[in-house]
Parts: structure tokens; C-alpha cells; sequence
């Protein structure tokens, strides 16, 4: 277990074990994980589970599980915090989002929308506001993942 500043990175070197968990003030989930240049807080990314936890920036036919990064990152040697749990408010939209909506991977490598995509809906993860286009909106993420598996 972790406390302290969950926007912090890690250049080359990890400071925490991979996988480590930290929790916020309001209950909020965070896990650590290495990293991969998604250019801004608020990219959304699916992780390995193997022992590297490495992140990939979510995009169409991902499978496992998917958390919001909490920090810009330019280096996908760096490591640093993502959200697995609780009301986030960086996540980034890829068109625009109703509030209270389902979420699918967006079209657009590492933001989510509300357009519902045969294998692409994140299990666990919802809109709570509406959000515009390369935005962020408030989102609501109960261990989001995905299974390319078509669930209609």
C-alpha cells in the first residue's frame, strides 16, 4: 500500500513494486503500473497482468483490464499511477458523451465515448457527466475491462 502524491513519475526507475495499490482520500483506487508516452492526464489504457504491468493506450479489440493515467507522460519508460476506482475527472472523451452513458473504446487510440462498438464495451466504467470532443468529463470506474467478446 501507497500514500502519497498519486500524480507523481518515475523516470526509468520504479519507486513502488509494479502493481502496488493507493487509495485516496475519498476512497479513489490507483495502481501503479511502467508506463507508455500517452501525452496527457486523462489517456485511457489497458494493462498487462503479467509481471511487467505494463500499459498500453486502449484502443479497438483490447482486452483486459483498462485505467485513466493521472499524469502526462512522455516515456514509455517512466512509471507512474493510473485509476482503477472512484469518480474520476480526467478521463478524456473521444466524441461528444451523454451523462450517465455506457462507455466503448473510441475510434481514437486512448479516449472512450458512449457509441456503442460490437467488442469494445469497458465493463465497469460509466459517464456521470457530459463531455465534447478531446474533453473531460466525470466518470465513474469500478475496475473498468474489456474482453473483445461481443455482449449484445
Amino acid at each position: 500500500m501507497f500514500a502519497g502524491d498519486t500524480t507523481e513519475l518515475h523516470a526509468d526507475t520504479p519507486r513502488h513494486q509494479v502493481f502496488t495499490r493507493a487509495w485516496g482520500t475519498d476512497g479513489s483506487e490507483y495502481v501503479y503500473l511502467a508506463g507508455v508516452a500517452v501525452g496527457s492526464a486523462g489517456a485511457w489504457v489497458s494493462f498487462g497482468t503479467d509481471s511487467t504491468g505494463s500499459a498500453t493506450l486502449l484502443a479497438a479489440s483490447a482486452v483486459g483490464p483498462v485505467a485513466v493515467s493521472m499524469r502526462q507522460n512522455s516515456s514509455p519508460s517512466s512509471y507512474s499511477w493510473y485509476q482503477v476506482y472512484g469518480h474520476n475527472s480526467v478521463g478524456l472523451c473521444g466524441s461528444d458523451i451523454a451523462a450517465n452513458k455506457n462507455l466503448y473504446i473510441s475510434g481514437t487510440t486512448k479516449f472512450v465515448d458512449d457509441l456503442d462498438v460490437a467488442q469494445d464495451f469497458i465493463i465497469g466504467a460509466k459517464s456521470i457527466a457530459a463531455g465534447v470532443p478531446g474533453g473531460t468529463t466525470t466518470f465513474w470506474l469500478s475496475y473498468p475491462y474489456v474482453t473483445d467478446i461481443a455482449l449484445d
